[in-house]
């Protein structure tokens, strides 16, 4: 007899470690892109490029963060983890709950870093201004590498779960 409850952890499970792989693995591979066409390119051309590419990834890419993010939250209360248990300070001194706290706090930023990176790409073709440009283009790079290191924690963390 299969253990449907079993077969439901291990399925959203699953789905949690794909979709952070896809998620990761795209600013991975949109970032090693970006530095190959810096060598070839100007940047304003390898900038158009790269946002002609980012906009035709970012919805299957945000998507898996959407799923990442939610799976996780099933996988907290998959543990037996109720959200009533947020209030009770004993959960804050479980190293689980150190974690979980830690990336509850760390997901949405990623979420608002991504959105933010995404909104200013598609603002760079329409800037007319150097200076305007450039600015913008710094506040889309600080975006990007702030929610590409803060993914890298959260993965650490997930890894950390696993020994709490």
């Amino acid at each position: 007899m299969v253990d449907l409850f079993f077969a439901w952890l291990v399925l959203v499970k699953w789905l949690h470690i794909t979709s952070v792989s896809v998620w990761l693995g795209g600013m991975i591979v949109i970032t090693l892109m970006n530095r190959g066409l810096r060598k070839i390119m100007d940047v304003r051309e390898s900038s158009e490029l790269m946002g002609k590419v980012g906009r035709t990834v970012a919805m299957p890419i945000r998507f898996s963060l959407y799923i990442a993010m939610l799976t996780g939250v099933i996988n907290v209360l998959n543990h037996g983890i109720s959200p009533i248990q947020f209030l009770d300070p004993r959960f804050y001194s479980m190293q689980f709950g150190e974690i979980v706290v830690l990336k509850f706090l760390i997901a949405p930023i990623v979420l608002v870093a991504a959105v933010y990176h995404s909104r200013i790409g598609r603002l760079l073709p329409t800037v007319i201004k150097v200076e305007d440009y450039q600015k913008l283009r710094k506040r889309m790079i600080v975006a990007g590498w702030l929610a590409l290191f803060l993914t890298f924690g959260l993965t650490v963390l997930g890894t950390l779960l696993g020994f709490a």
